[in-house]
Formats: structure tokens, C-alpha cells, sequence
């Protein structure tokens, strides 16, 4: 067994390298993550690596904290969407002086795991740029089993859990949790800080637990999101947006130019933001628009896999962050196409706003 003490320092050693590293060498067959926080810096570390490990057919299981203002809801729609077939929990209780706050990553192949286990968030500071500590436990499961089997329980623990919790406190990341989210975030300017608690409580049971000492310290950051306000009179707008040969996640994620980002879907070049879309005739779903630390804006689009490139895709604005998609290939591709001007640079995607 190999044990190391791992010290994260302003991104030199950083835990977000040595994860892309694991993803990428091919090792390991299952990745599990128990951890307190997700957000978009944490994503954007390991994303590629991430998706490639998942696309080659690896496991992937997570069992994430939520914050008390839902502010990752974007981060979740994300996991949902690029992931579906990945084993993603929120594990909440609601008691006061009681926080779910784990950082675990375990890798697995069939004789062998590699573990992190320290102070380090799935956040662009746990695995990046804070100062963090964290221990490194390669594991042979023959000769260090007793280790490997109290990994496990300390997994399983969460995954199945025990009292004081109960089934009630580990949740799939669904449309019942996305629909609480909608109706705090969507009113959060003129609700009380303590509106997502009140309703993410109405799902998750409270548990008991030791009342700790009055701290006078205790502090609430809340992160302001800087939006684009969206303007009444551009509702009804219409982007054709060319589709040539896709990068990314088998060929279904839409690039956005960064000018379109800006000026059709009202979002800061450097920003997330879930939108509403029906594609042809399907029902509405949610979709997040998502900004990578390469600056490159993109829209997974699981029905294009199978199309043949290039075509057109029609978005129309039906009213604040809800949209309309429609493909236009053979003619009408032709036709449309013709009047597309922008491009960001020679034989790349063309674009136009009416």
C-alpha cells in the first residue's frame, strides 16, 4: 500500500491533476465521488476526462451535498443530462448545527483502488486553488483488505443509509428535486436566504443530532451570479445556427459562439445558464448552456447523434429562456444557409440572429 500526504497550494500539486490523470490512464473501470459540494469550477477541471472515462463504458457513481441557497443547480442539470446512465444522489438532512460535508474519490478497477480523502470539494478551489490537504491510499484488496473493506463501508454507509438517517435522506437526482430548485431559484430575489431550505426540508427528513456550542462566528457566503438582463423586445427571435462535424460526447454537443451566447441567449461570456427547449415536437426539457475553462460555450443535443452534417438549427424564442428547435437539412439547408454571414473564423459554423 501506498500512503502519501498530498498538499494543494494556489494550483501547484494540484488534486484537480492528479484526478485527470486517473480518468486518462486507464486503470480504472469506476470512478465513486462522496462529496459535500459541486460546482461549475470543479466540473470545469475534469470535464473532458470525465466525459471520456464515462463514454468508454466506466462506472460513474456520485453522492453530492447541497448548498443552502441552490445555487448548483446548473451543475446538476449538467451531471443529469451528460450522464444519464451515471448513479447520482443528493444526500441531505435537515437539522441545525448538522452539515454533510465528505470529500471522498475512489477509483476501482477488479485488485486494486486509488483514494482521495481529505478537505478537497468538487470546486475550483477544493481541487484547485485553495490550500487543501489531502491523503492518497493506493489499495491492493488482497493484501490490504481490512482498508479496502472499511472504504467500502464508509461508502455504503451514505449509499445505504444508516441511522441516524434513512432512505429519506438520499434522493436520485430527479425532476421532483429540479422542480424545488425552480421554485426558489426562480424567486430567490424577493425571497428570505432561507427559502431553499424550507422547501428541500419538505423532502428530506430532519435528523437529531447534538446541539454544538454558540458560535458568533459562523458566516454565509453567498455567491451574486451576474446576469444579461433580457430585453422584452428581442422575445421572438429567430438564430439559425450551422451544425458541421460536433466535438465532444459522441457528436451531441452544440457549439455556441461566444457572440451568440451574448446577444441571443443573454448570458456573460464567462456564465452558465439552463434554458427551456422542445425539439420538433418533443415535450419541453431543460438544457444548460456550458461554459468550459477553454472559453468554448456548448448545448447537448442528444437527438442530432445520428443526423448527417451539416445542417441548420432553427432556435426561435417563444418567451424568457424557453426555445424552440428545429433541424433544416437537404434544401431547406441550402436555402437558409445562403443568408448565414457570421462566422467566427474561415470554414467554420456559420450563424445568423433575425
Amino acid at each position: 500500500m501506498n500512503i502519501r500526504i498530498l498538499h494543494q497550494n494556489l494550483g501547484v500539486n494540484s488534486l484537480s491533476n492528479r484526478i485527470n490523470n486517473a480518468l486518462s490512464n486507464g486503470k480504472y473501470k469506476e470512478l465513486r465521488i462522496l462529496v459535500a459540494y459541486v460546482s461549475w469550477g470543479g466540473i470545469g477541471l475534469i470535464h473532458e476526462k470525465l466525459e471520456a472515462f464515462y463514454d468508454t463504458g466506466n462506472k460513474l457513481s456520485l453522492i453530492i451535498g447541497i448548498g443552502d441557497d441552490g445555487s448548483e443547480i446548473d451543475v446538476l442539470r449538467y451531471l443529469k443530462q451528460r450522464f444519464p446512465k451515471a448513479n447520482i444522489f443528493v444526500f441531505h438532512a435537515t437539522a441545525e448545527g448538522y452539515r454533510f460535508h465528505p470529500k471522498l474519490y475512489i477509483f476501482n478497477n477488479k485488485d486494486q483502488s486509488l483514494c482521495f480523502v481529505g478537505s478537497n470539494n468538487f470546486t475550483n478551489g477544493g481541487l484547485f486553488c485553495n490550500s487543501e490537504c489531502c491523503v492518497s491510499l493506493e489499495i491492493d484488496h488482497k493484501r490490504n483488505k481490512e482498508l479496502f473493506n472499511s472504504l467500502n463501508e464508509t461508502w455504503k454507509f451514505y449509499a445505504q443509509p444508516k441511522h441516524p438517517f434513512s432512505k429519506g435522506n438520499l434522493h436520485k437526482l430527479n425532476d421532483k428535486l429540479f422542480s424545488i430548485y425552480s421554485k426558489t431559484i426562480i424567486r430567490k430575489t424577493k425571497a428570505c436566504s432561507t427559502r431553499f431550505e424550507v422547501e428541500i426540508g419538505r423532502i428530506f427528513p430532519s435528523i437529531e443530532v447534538p446541539r454544538p456550542p454558540k458560535n458568533d462566528l459562523r458566516e454565509k457566503l453567498l455567491k451574486a451570479k451576474k446576469q444579461i438582463r433580457f430585453k422584452k423586445n428581442d422575445r421572438c427571435r429567430v438564430l439559425f445556427l450551422e451544425v458541421l462535424k460536433e466535438t465532444g460526447a459522441n457528436g451531441t454537443q452544440v457549439q455556441i459562439p461566444r457572440e451568440v451566447i451574448k446577444n441571443y441567449f443573454y448570458v456573460s461570456p464567462n456564465g452558465h445558464q439552463t434554458i427551456e427547449i422542445q425539439v420538433e415536437k418533443s415535450a419541453i426539457r431543460p438544457a444548460v448552456i456550458c461554459h468550459f475553462l477553454n472559453n468554448t460555450h456548448r448545448i447537448s443535443f442528444p437527438e442530432i447523434a445520428n443526423l448527417r452534417k451539416p445542417f441548420l438549427m432553427k432556435f426561435l424564442n417563444k418567451g424568457l429562456k424557453l426555445y424552440s428547435v428545429q433541424f433544416l437539412k437537404g434544401r431547406e439547408y441550402k436555402k437558409k444557409i445562403s443568408k448565414c454571414k457570421n462566422q467566427t473564423r474561415y470554414l467554420a459554423k456559420r450563424w445568423r440572429i433575425v
